[in-house]
């Protein structure tokens, strides 16, 4: 493995720093480096055994395969906690690394409690954001197993996207790290001294004055910023915005459903919008093609996306990765695209696509995320219809955007203008720049620091 010089700044901050976050760009080699980090402390005497808390398909494929694909780390043992066989490793304390996914922390801190000391002296959280959510019972009960005083020396914590939403994100992924000391033990008090709310009911907040420098002025001790663009050794995407304007019926129906809520459909079924979010929700289904009525049956309204994907699949020379939001959706593609398949969370399934044998994968973007390698099957990407989370978002695109493409991935969204999809662009756009503003701003702290 030959390590480039953010590798190295990587390697470097994690091996001197006990609680350290790592806001590495997808791609960067995030799992490799950590690795060599966990490994090198090992070779000082300094570690001994480290928890890698992973989302599901990471933990069992990601992080097995980067352990046996380099040289240098392939002597660690590992185990996976989800079996029998890996809680056995882990009562004989017979592997270097363990790894668990997070829906199973609760179950891994009943035993733990059973226990004296943790088995464990380094725990690292893979994609972080897992944790952003201060309330999280799951999480906040398994905070208290790896603290310093019961035998855990380091926490860390790697995620490209630390806050896909909101700059108040960042709390509660810090405080399992650090466990308060740097923005204190109460969400409550961080959101009071650095936000403020813009409205009566304190639904929205929004940062308060100079309150984003001050965090990531406290950030910059235990975070280093390594964003993709600066260090990427690919070609960066293109993003090209395709318009398809709804049907005439289509349109009716958008409009009548924007203003009253309820829309009836031909056929004299109807659909009903109770909330906001659920209006949101349907008009976005209307504007892909179809929308579920109250029975839950689906509605389908117009075509015009679904011709415009199959004529841009068409003129496309390689395989393809399509991201949709609904069922209904995947469904009517999958079957009017000659040759287009659901996506298979297996090894097989991975390795046909990335030796060219799949034209066309369909997939919702939770079910095709963090830590899949499937940059070497292509190079195009088409958005069906976009998801809110900027995180989704990047992620489903990083799939083949990363560390071994070799050519320039396009990414192409299918919009129809002037109704949710613009909204949806809008709320995409406005998170990454929050994004990027931190992540740039952490990264020239560290330059100008050092």
């Amino acid at each position: 493995m030959i390590l480039k010089p953010h590798h190295q700044m990587a390697v470097s901050h994690l091996m001197t720093h006990d609680d350290a976050a790592l806001f590495a760009g997808m791609g960067l080699g995030k799992t490799a480096c950590t690795l060599l980090s966990f490994d090198g402390l090992r070779m000082l005497g300094l570690a001994k055994r480290a928890l890698i808390v992973a989302p599901l398909r990471v933990s069992v494929l990601t992080w097995p395969n980067e352990i046996e694909k380099w040289a240098e780390t392939r002597h660690l043992k590992f185990a996976l906690l989800r079996n029998r066989a890996g809680m056995d490793a882990l009562r004989s304390e017979s592997a270097d690394v363990y790894l668990i996914n997070y829906e199973r922390l609760p179950k891994l801190g009943e035993y733990l409690q059973t226990l004296p000391q943790s088995p464990f002296d380094t725990v690292i959280f893979d994609e972080l954001t897992n944790a952003k959510n201060p309330g999280a019972k799951r999480i906040n009960r398994f905070r208290k197993q790896i603290t310093s005083d019961r035998g855990v020396s380091r926490r860390w914590g790697l995620t490209g996207t630390p806050t896909p939403n909101s700059l108040m994100e960042v709390y509660a992924q810090i405080r399992l790290l650090d466990g308060g000391k740097r923005f204190g033990p109460s969400f409550g008090a961080f959101q009071q001294r650095f936000f403020e709310p813009t409205d009566y009911m304190q639904y929205n907040w929004v940062p308060r004055k100079g309150a984003e420098e001050t965090i990531r002025a406290i950030l910059s001790d235990i975070a280093l910023s390594l964003p993709a663009e600066k260090y990427v050794d690919y070609p960066l995407p293109t993003v090209e915005d395709v318009a398809v304007a709804l049907p005439e019926e289509a349109r009716e129906v958008y409009d009548q459903l924007s203003k009253s809520l309820l829309a009836i459909l031909e056929d004299e079924s109807e659909v009903v919008a109770l909330t906001a979010g659920a209006l949101l929700q349907k008009l976005l289904q209307v504007t892909g093609g179809a929308v579920y009525r109250e029975d839950q049956t689906v509605a389908i309204i117009h075509d015009a996306k679904l011709s415009k994907l199959a004529e841009l699949i068409d003129k496309t020379a390689g395989p393809v990765l399509v991201g949709c939001n609904y069922i209904h959706e995947r469904d009517r593609i999958l079957k009017r695209i000659s040759g287009a398949v659901e996506f298979e969370n297996t090894q097989e399934f991975l390795a046909r696509w990335n030796a060219g044998k799949i034209p066309v994968i369909v997939a919702h973007p939770k079910s095709l995320g963090h830590g899949l390698n499937m940059q070497h099957g292509g190079r195009e990407v088409i958005w069906y219809s976009l998801p809110f989370s900027s995180e989704l978002y990047d992620q489903f695109n990083a799939r083949l955007v990363r560390s071994g493409q070799k050519e320039q991935v396009r990414i192409r969204r299918i919009l129809s203008p002037d109704t949710a999809d613009d909204a949806v662009v809008e709320a995409l756009r406005q998170k990454d720049v929050g994004q990027r503003s931190l992540m740039n701003a952490l990264h020239n702290f560290k330059r100008l620091a050092s």
